[in-house]
């Protein structure tokens, strides 16, 4: 069967459900490719007529159509030429000691003439702690982790041993966690914690932008919006702009007024209870110009 099964993805076979279905597969026998593709478990009955009926379909579509051996980039263009071929011989390599897994290479190391990290990304469908070994940054994703924001955004400039075009994002971005966020962001200022005001920030800004504008920034993007963000003295000022833009943006006038008013008054409340008192009064008046703006 080669990768094929592994080059598909359940959003690819139910958009075209309509030519698969009778012409090449069953509906029951496509009902298990999905199962399969989304790491479900299969029973010993649907296993051995996975085996030997399934597999041996997918066999002759490969040979058709020549996709052995096929691999998926995107965002070639942004790719130094020496990296790509790098990271497709590390992909051949991978591939070879974890068979019948799906495998994604990203990150700086595909552009960046200096690098820290070669990002490694395998879709497992058990949970495993990611790993160093050497520059390899190997990180263990479930099924479930491939429709979230931060993976679309990653693919987007990535080589693939399956294709990436049908994934999709499925995570759904709260006021809460956009607001939890912003309260991290302000407390690392606050305290000067600059270990991790970069992490917070990235996480921040990917969510900042698919919540307000449903962009899903690439990691060239990113890292240059990034670059640029904290290059500026009045970072705060902005970090706080892109706060309540994407409030207003991203979530219903209503709900925003009513969770602000909640989140002030929570805040008056720890004024009295804590001593940082300048790191709440900031939070109430980003929530005050919410309020101010929201009509």
């Amino acid at each position: 069967m080669g990768n094929l099964i592994y080059q598909l993805n359940s959003e690819l076979l139910n958009h075209n459900k309509h030519q698969l279905v009778p012409s090449i597969f069953t509906q029951k026998q496509l009902g298990l490719i999905q199962k399969k593709l989304q790491a479900k478990e299969l029973n010993p009955t649907q296993r051995s007529y996975f085996s030997r009926t399934i597999t041996k379909k997918l066999e002759a579509i490969s040979i058709l159509a020549g996709t052995q051996s096929r691999y998926f980039i995107s965002g070639e263009k942004f790719m130094l030429p020496e990296r790509r071929e790098q990271a497709l011989r590390i992909l051949k390599r991978f591939e070879r000691n974890h068979k019948k897994v799906k495998v994604v290479i990203a990150g700086s190391f595909l552009y960046n003439e200096k690098y820290q990290d070669i990002d490694i990304f395998i879709i497992s469908k058990y949970n495993k702690d990611d790993f160093k070994k050497g520059k390899l940054h190997i990180n263990y994703l479930k099924e479930e982790n491939t429709n979230s924001i931060f993976f679309n955004s990653l693919i987007k400039i990535s080589l693939a041993n399956f294709n990436t075009d049908f994934i999709k994002v499925k995570e759904n971005i709260t006021m809460e966690q956009i607001i939890s966020k912003y309260q991290e962001i302000m407390h690392d200022f606050e305290i000067n914690n600059k270990s991790w005001l970069k992490i917070d920030l990235r996480d921040f800004i990917i969510d900042c932008h698919y919540a307000g504008q449903k962009i899903i920034l690439d990691s060239i993007q990113l890292r240059d919006f990034l670059q640029n963000l904290l290059a500026k003295k009045n970072k705060d000022k902005i970090i706080e702009k892109i706060f309540i833009n994407t409030l207003l943006m991203g979530f219903k006038g209503e709900e925003v007024k009513t969770l602000s008013l909640s989140m002030i008054k929570s805040y008056q409340e720890l004024i009295q209870e804590y001593k940082n008192k300048q790191y709440y009064q900031q939070l109430i008046k980003s929530f005050e110009e919410v309020l101010n703006n929201a009509g």
